[in-house]
């Protein structure tokens, strides 16, 4: 529709993404970003196994201060 409008694309362009936008550039980004979706699910499972961690060796350090 908005092609109608505005009439075909310029070569090497893609509408309303600005100046220097290109195909390959905007693949380029959608690559990139769901890599940082994907390190940053990965950096909140490793956050919750070091809490994890840190509990285990704080009820050990309990054990063992008691004794």
């Amino acid at each position: 529709m908005l092609s109608q409008i505005l009439g075909p694309d310029n070569p090497g362009r893609l509408r309303a993404m600005g100046r220097g936008m290109s195909l390959s550039k905007l693949a380029c980004f959608q690559v990139n970003s769901r890599s940082m979706a994907a390190m940053e699910t990965n950096k909140i499972q490793i956050k919750n196994i070091i809490q994890d961690l840190e509990q285990i060796i704080e009820k050990l350090y309990d054990q063992v201060s008691k004794c």
